[in-house]
């Protein structure tokens, strides 16, 4: 079933077994719990795979070490992902309140009321159709706790698209009305 002591041992490695012959106390494995660490990717499928393992015996069908073993695991897992594997950072205004948003797990209805905004225009600078103003910038600061360097960041990389957009409209505009001459 599960390897015993799958900690890490800081030379690129999980121990995957107990040497010892001595059978464990509960504060030992306590301990061992405790401080697991994933040094590597070898070693986060190792885990991986007693943590599927475990999923497949079901957590109603696991005793309390067992689950105590399966939190570690987990933990230890999470830590490795967030670490190693993290997720990339939106960089568009309306992924950043997205998101946001779904670690608050509230809606757009909710968010909107929080920001002092209506639906409407909530809607609208969520759908790149308005820009931002300084108070809903502010609202989202303070209120949605978003880094106001993200938004600053954010709300440049709009204005440099859009100027784009709006050059590459203008050019083929001009180039239209010149041929319709």
């Amino acid at each position: 079933m599960l390897k015993k002591n799958a900690v890490g041992n800081g030379a690129g490695g999980i121990k995957a077994e107990n040497t010892s012959k001595k059978k464990e106390t509960s504060h030992e494995k306590k301990k061992v719990l405790k401080n697991l660490k994933i040094f590597g990717e070898e070693d986060y499928k190792r885990v991986m795979q007693q943590i599927d393992e475990m999923m497949r015996i079901g957590e109603d069908n696991l005793n309390a070490e067992q689950m105590k073993e399966l939190h570690a695991l987990s933990a230890a897992a999470e830590s490795f992902e967030d670490k190693e594997q993290p997720l990339p950072v939106p960089a568009k205004l309306p992924d950043i309140i997205e998101l946001r948003l779904f670690q608050m797990k509230i809606n757009r209805s909710k968010a909107a009321q929080l920001l002092g905004v209506s639906d409407a225009k909530f809607s609208l600078i969520m759908n790149a159709k308005q820009k931002p103003d300084v108070d809903f910038l502010t609202a989202v600061n303070t209120r949605l706790k978003v880094d106001a360097n993200f938004l600053l960041n954010s709300v440049a990389q709009m204005n440099k698209t859009r100027k784009a957009n709006h050059s590459d409209t203008v050019a083929k505009s001009s180039d239209s009305f010149k041929t319709n001459i």
